[in-house]
């Protein structure tokens, strides 16, 4: 018999609802239509050492600065979806700009129900080899589905492929999306390849990927001495990366069909949250909150997890 762990962990290929509840939609709010949002792009919440963020894709973010927009996020009451409307807000990227990722502090409203990726959770490189993570492993895309996109509520949609390389190290092109560049202009970024289909909108989505476990001492029962066999099943997810999008591109009359995309690494994420003015600004909330007499780490609702 299998059991389902929480957050999926365990021998289901199946994800959690609780993954479900990490995804924000961010757009510009549709005017005269209450919880109508224009999205623009997905994003995830992640917690960091005891603080909260919203991650995503920094061309998505960039299309941010300096104006209002609305993160959408559905309600704990009713299930429906409700706009939390953020008049101006700091994003902060990698210090490399060719790194496609974008963090904002966030600490969602009360009236939302929500789930937190958490950091310690990042397929790190140390992860990748201990966990022998790589191509051919279960990986999930989860993020706006721009067909369907949820009326009154958020409905983000589980692609599920596989990694088809883990190639960073290599350099993959792509549109230009810092300011300045023109229409037209490219820029060669890294990451992991991930052969999934998704649609525009599901940049900055979490890409999870689920890793393999080999089972020792498999027996082949039909062979007369019984010959040993290796078999697999699957254990925990880890957080693989951000979602850049499709690599589609006729470069040197090469094409990439548009059911490969990249993937942006998740430990990049933590060179952005190790920024010096990040550290600094979660050490001046914990100074506040320990001169209060409330420093506690911040929770998700969802319980702990065992990783196989």
């Amino acid at each position: 018999m299998v059991v389902e762990r929480p957050l999926g962990s365990g021998t289901f290929v199946r994800l959690s609802d609780s993954y479900l509840w990490e995804i924000v939609y961010l757009g510009f709010p549709i005017p005269g239509e209450k919880g109508r949002l224009d999205v623009h792009g997905t994003s995830f919440l992640m917690a960091h050492e005891g603080h909260t963020y919203i991650i995503t894709a920094a061309h998505v973010a960039v299309d941010l600065i300096d104006c209002p927009f609305g993160v959408r996020l559905n309600r704990e009451d009713n299930g429906l979806g409700d706009i939390d409307y953020i008049d101006h807000t700091t994003w902060y990227f990698h210090p490399n700009n060719s790194v496609d990722l974008a963090v904002m502090v966030y600490e969602p409203p009360k009236w939302a129900k929500v789930n937190y990726s958490k950091s310690k959770w990042i397929a790190t490189n140390f992860k990748l080899e201990s966990k022998r993570i790589g191509p051919g492993d279960i990986a999930y895309v989860i993020g706006v589905f721009q067909k369907m996109r949820g009326k009154d509520r958020n409905l983000p949609v589980v692609h599920t492929g596989n990694i088809g390389a883990m190639a960073y190290g290599e350099k993959l092109i792509t549109n230009d999306w810092r300011p300045g560049a023109k229409e037209g202009d490219i820029i060669e970024i890294e990451g992991y390849l991930v052969q999934v289909s998704t649609l525009p909108e599901s940049s900055g989505s979490p890409v999870y990927v689920r890793r393999s476990l080999e089972v020792k001492g498999g027996v082949d029962v039909s062979g007369d001495k019984g010959t040993p066999i290796r078999t697999w099943v699957y254990g925990s997810a880890w957080l693989l990366g951000v979602w850049h999008g499709d690599w589609d591109t006729e470069e040197k009359g090469v094409v990439v069909g548009a059911n490969t995309g990249v993937c942006t690494p998740a430990w990049r994420i933590l060179e952005v949250l190790e920024r010096e003015d990040l550290t600094a600004i979660r050490q001046t909330a914990n100074d506040k909150r320990q001169a209060s007499g409330t420093l506690q780490p911040q929770k998700s609702p969802s319980k702990k997890r065992k990783a196989l």
